[in-house]
């Protein structure tokens, strides 16, 4: 068994037996730029709950426009989810559930990032017209528009899906 599977059999048993933290469920919204990750994080989330946004953090971080270029602090905040994600793991603290943003389009680290969390993935069902549909009518993306349908274009040529558009 490996070390990150032990890890979290161990954290699960702590969780049973040192109160009700296990009741506390991780979600990973998982999907291409543009898909509706935040949008679908906001509805769903209760009022105890989290949600960890990479470009949210970036610009409290750095004062810059949520969607604006953030790699000056990359290190920082990578170090930062590490630890973010460590705490989620083992379920510390007083929130209620986590939502976890991601527009990675590598299944396996998001399989990997969902057993290391004891997450449930939520797969954002966005076709590639509708997530350029969405970034275009976002005034956040104005300045990195262009770039931000080409990372969508991306992920979708990574997952397979069609990127022709109709």
């Amino acid at each position: 068994m490996s070390d990150s599977h032990s890890k979290l059999a161990y954290q699960k048993t702590l969780r049973k037996l040192f109160g009700d933290n296990d009741e506390k469920k991780v979600f990973i919204i998982s999907g291409s730029p543009g898909s509706g990750k935040s949008y679908y994080a906001e509805k769903h989330k209760g009022e105890n709950d989290i949600v960890f946004d990479m470009d949210k953090i970036c610009s409290a971080i750095d004062g810059k426009n949520v969607h604006d270029d953030h790699s000056n602090i990359l290190d920082i905040v990578l170090n930062l989810r590490n630890t973010i994600f460590e705490d989620i793991a083992a379920r510390k603290g007083a929130w209620g559930n986590a939502f976890i943003i991601s527009s990675s389009p590598d299944e396996k680290y998001i399989s990997d990032l969902s057993n290391r969390l004891d997450a449930e993935i939520v797969k954002m069902p966005a076709n590639l017209d509708k997530c350029i549909s969405n970034l275009s009518n976002d005034p956040t993306r104005a300045k990195t528009l262009e770039r931000d349908i080409k990372l969508a274009q991306s992920w979708h040529t990574k997952q397979g899906q069609e990127v022709i558009r109709y």
